[in-house]
């Protein structure tokens, strides 16, 4: 796949980021209600696995925590930061990803301050903020007939959930599921891919080596996934 139409370097940039902050939205809820779970069902030290993963400070009180987790806007690992920082992007891409998909950005935006607003602790609220950033996915395949505009939202979501994966320990099946849709990426814009992080991220994405490797290897893993794209 081919395609014709070109975008400016800050605009590619854009593009990328949003696709990683709207994903990093997705899965930090997905996770933080995963561990919340397992912190009330099971054990309360399941939270400080959550925190150690993204390399948080757990000294604080659990509940401390939580709510700077998902409300701390000085926090690069809040959820409220993440959207944000989506929302940033978003805006100044209002032309290439059309309204109707921002839109789904800002009512999530929405939500979440006020549910900070209201300190509500309670992350049941914020389902409809899970909602939305499927919609939002769902809207850009739908709406946005500029695959190269598609390709850089795509590569950044792949990116993140390659990252998000690898920290959380998920099977390597799903790690290389993720892995081959990057790959598409890389082959339908090979200009902005790091063509040597792409050749060695290949070579060590093995299930022994996953499986086995500990955590230099999975730490390898991270470093190249973050500088695998150039823009």
């Amino acid at each position: 796949m081919t395609y014709t139409s070109t975008i400016s370097a800050v605009k590619a940039n854009r593009l990328f980021w949003l696709g990683r902050y709207a994903e990093r939205t997705y899965l930090n809820l997905h996770l933080l209600r995963k561990y919340f779970d397992l912190h009330i069902d099971e054990d309360e030290g399941e939270y400080d696995v959550y925190f150690e993963k993204l390399g948080i400070d757990t000294a604080e009180s659990s509940e401390s925590k939580f709510m700077r987790q998902m409300y701390d806007r000085s926090s690069c690992t809040s959820v409220i930061n993440d959207i944000e920082r989506a929302n940033d992007n978003a805006i100044l891409l209002r032309e290439e990803i059309q309204s109707e998909t921002l839109s789904y950005i800002q009512l999530s935006r929405s939500l979440i301050h006020t549910l900070a607003g209201e300190c509500n602790p309670n992350i049941t609220a914020m389902q409809p903020v899970t909602d939305y950033m499927l919609a939002f996915w769902g809207s850009i395949a739908e709406r946005i007939p500029n695959g190269l505009i598609r390709n850089f939202l795509e590569a950044g979501r792949y990116v993140e959930k390659i990252d998000m994966y690898i920290r959380f320990d998920y099977p390597f099946g799903k790690v290389r599921s993720v892995f081959d849709n990057l790959m598409h990426c890389v082959a339908n814009d090979p200009a902005v891919f790091n063509h040597e992080v792409v050749q060695k991220m290949s070579a060590l994405m093995r299930e022994d080596l996953y499986l086995d490797g500990g955590a230099h290897y999975k730490g390898t893993l991270l470093c190249y996934v973050n500088s695998i794209v150039v823009i």
